[in-house]
Order: structure tokens, then sequence, then C-alpha cells
């Protein structure tokens, strides 16, 4: 079968043309380049580096660790993934658009009484002009698939500040059990100190037993601290990837609040032009301008190019016949009854839904930064008072001690201070905990992929 090449060809360059000069009214590049550049996936944010399944646990979990492996581990993110690449999917078929199709076909008839026939040929069709549809549907994929992105990046955000908590809680309760069981050694060395001064006839029964019944409180303030610990140790571990029972080590390394607190106006400006909420509200408003445009072009139709061509042969004369037709056709849609109007309403109520929902991004993502911003302030000034508070408990415990020692205080204060530096330390450790989470909040409110650098 012979195929008349310079008709094919003659098609795929005007393909090639459309393609490369995107004769629509309203052709630009293609978005998705666009899409990926403004919202970059999950791979390019430098995040998940440890999401292999042969990567080996970290010794000691820090928090930026810690963050990292309760994101490869998110559904919300897992779940954007799959997104993304459906909305990546529908882009590249709105890309092919400007492209013609290929179809062959083939076939046998057999008819009683008029014998047999085969057939076999190939059909281009191309869109040469279509007033802007073909453009339109590229840039809504492509508003979608940065949509997509900015979503996957809300997504983290969300986990990043997940994360926080669930560290914060761990190390917050680690510290409890850590600054209880020095309590614990406290109360058992003051009840040793107490039985001592009995034997020497300097202390009195009334004094062992409250010595005891303080002992046993700060047994039971430690239990109650470790089993919070190994509670919260097992939510991270989960939020991991790990099993509840995994033995976890936190490092939190150092901790201090130094450098001026952050600027509020510049952080709630820079929420506003950047955070994913807002990009993400931004490219869905564009998805629906572009469905509008795309809905007001389809009124003029579309102008099209075919070429076929054939050969045909019946079993009654014998004889190949060759076919070759083309055709320049401009499809109008004179009266659809009322679709393209409807499609056009829907669009437009579409962009108003779209228009509502980024006033909203806004609004929320403005009061977030603020309210995560007057907390970390507030958090900051409460661990300062809480450690000077912890330290002065520490001081004063050691002091009544030792007159109690000497024999000129005592043993209910000594009993007082103890309690005051168990509550004290037990409030250190949850300001602590709040402050180092509250600087990671913030920042996931500004929309950043990290802490920020106040210090």
């Amino acid at each position: 079968m012979r195929i008349p090449l310079g008709l094919l060809l003659g098609l795929l360059a005007g393909a090639a043309v459309a393609q490369g000069l995107r004769i629509d009214a309203q052709a630009d590049a293609p978005p998705a380049a666009a899409a990926q550049a403004a919202a970059p996936a999950l791979d390019s944010l430098q995040l998940g580096a440890g999401c292999a399944a042969d990567a080996p646990p970290p010794a000691a979990w820090s928090l930026p660790a810690a963050i990292d492996g309760v994101v490869c581990h998110a559904l919300g993110v897992r779940r954007s993934a799959g997104l993304i690449n459906q909305a990546r999917a529908a882009d590249q078929v709105a890309g092919q658009a400007w492209w013609p199709a290929l179809t062959a076909n083939g076939g046998l008839d057999a008819r009683k009484g008029y014998g047999q026939s085969a057939f076999a040929e190939l059909r281009a069709d191309i869109v040469l002009f279509d007033f802007g549809q073909r453009s339109a549907a590229a840039r809504e994929s492509g508003a979608a698939l940065a949509a997509a992105l900015d979503a996957q990046r809300a997504e983290v955000l969300t986990a990043i500040g997940q994360a926080a908590l669930l560290y914060t809680t761990a190390q917050a309760a680690q510290d409890k059990v850590d600054a209880l069981a020095g309590v614990l050694r406290q109360a058992e060395a003051n009840s040793q100190l107490v039985e001592a001064r009995r034997s020497a006839g300097a202390a009195s029964l009334a004094e062992r037993h409250r010595a005891d019944a303080a002992t046993a409180q700060a047994r039971a303030e430690h239990a109650r601290a470790l089993g919070a610990w190994l509670v919260a140790r097992g939510a991270l571990a989960v939020a991991l990837g790990l099993p509840a029972s995994t033995v976890i080590e936190l490092d939190a390394g150092p901790v201090t609040d130094e450098g001026e607190p952050p600027d509020l106006e510049t952080l709630i400006a820079e929420a506003r032009e950047r955070h994913p909420q807002v990009l993400a509200a931004r490219a869905r408003l564009a998805e629906a301008q572009a469905r509008i445009d795309g809905a007001q072009a389809g009124r003029w139709g579309s102008i099209g190019a075919s070429a076929q061509t054939g050969r045909t042969r019946s079993s009654n004369d014998l004889q190949v016949r060759s076919v070759t037709t083309a055709s320049l056709s401009w499809s109008l849609p004179l009266f659809d009854r009322g679709v393209t109007r409807g499609r056009v309403a829907d669009a437009q109520a579409q962009q108003q839904v779209r228009q509502a929902e980024l006033a909203d991004a806004l609004a929320q993502t403005e009061n977030l930064v603020w309210e995560q911003g007057r907390l970390l302030q507030s958090e900051r000034h409460a661990w300062r008072e809480m450690r000077r508070a912890r330290d002065s408990a520490e001081a004063a415990l050691q002091a009544v001690a030792e007159r109690y020692r000497l024999g000129v205080g005592s043993f209910g204060d000594v009993l007082q201070a103890q309690d005051a530096l168990a509550q004290a330390s037990q409030q250190w450790a949850d300001s602590r905990a709040a402050w180092l989470r509250a600087r990671w909040r913030l920042a996931a409110a500004v929309g950043r992929l990290g802490p920020l650098a106040f210090e």
C-alpha cells in the first residue's frame, strides 16, 4: 500500500508550527514548566532524604531528623504525591493537543452474494486553529499542577508542625523524668539524713514519717513521668514509621533565646506572598480563569484539517483501488441549546468561589503568623523565667538541706523546697519544649521549611 507521505508530513509540519508558535489567541509557553518552577516537588525541598527503606536510623534523633522522618511517613504528603502525578498526567495530555492524531484502520468484509473485500487506511486529523481553547486547557492543567504542588508543600508544613509537637512533647517528658529522678535522689538522701539524725536523737519520729512519705511521693511522680515518657516516645516512633516499642534517643541540642524577636509585620508580608496555601489558592484562581477563557473560546468552534489514504480490494474484480482524501473544515456551534453559555456561567461561578478561597487563605495565614509570633514571644519570656525559677529552687533546696544538716533548720522547710524544685523542674521542661516548638510552628506559619533564624 503506497501512502502519500507528502500529505501526512504536511500535517505534521503544521502541527510543529502550531506547537512551536502557539497560533491560538492566548498562546503562551507550556505552563507545566512554570508550575514546577513556582512550586517545586518534595524532592527539591531537601526533605525526605532519609525516606529510603535501607536508610539506617540515627543513633540519637535531633529535631530536624525527626521532622524528616515524620514527613516521609505523613499520610497527607504521600497522598498529595499521587495527586501531583494525576495533575502532571493531565498536563501532559493537554500539552499534546497541538499534535495531529493518527489512526490506522483495516478490515475484511464478507457478504453473501457479493463476495469479499479487504481494506486498509491511515487517517490524520489536526486542529489548526481553535481560538484559544487548547491554550486555555493547557493553562488550566498547568495551574492545576501548580496547585497540587503547593498543596503538597502545605501538607509538608502540616507534617512539620505535627513532628515538632510530637518531638517536643517527648523531649519534655524525658526532661521531666530526668528532673524527677534528681528529686527522688534528693528525697532519698533527705530520708537517710533524717534517719541519721534520729539515730543521734536530733530528729523526731514524725520527721522520719514525713521523709518516708516525701520519698514515696517522689517515686510515684517519677513513675508517672516515666509512663508519660514511654507514651510520648511511642507516639513519636509510630510517626517515624517505627514500632511503638522502639527505644529511641532524643538529642535536641542546645537551646538558646538570644537575639532579637522577629518582626511580625515582615513575616506576615512574607507569608502572604509565599505560603503554600496562598500559592495554591492563587493557582486555583488562575485555573478558574483559564476555564472561563476556554469556555468563551468554545463559542467559535475550531478549524481543522484531515487527510486519509487507503486501499481497497474486492474479491469480485480482484482490483486494488487507492483512495486519498483531504479536507479543511470549520466546526462552529450555531445552536447548542445553551451548553456553551452554561459552561461560561459555571466557570465564572467557580472563579467567584476561588476568589473567596484566596481571601480566606490570606486572612488565615496572617492570623496564624500573628498568633504563632505572639506565642513565640511569650514562650521565650516564659522559658527565661522558668529557667531562673528552676535554678533558684535548686539553690534553695541545697541551702535549707544544709541548714537542716547543721541543725539550724526545720525539716518542713526541706520538704517545701523539695516540692518547689519538683514543680519548677517540670514547668521548666514544659516551657523549654514550648519555646522550641513555637520556633518551628512560626516558621511553618510563614511558609518556611525550617526554623526561623532569630539567633
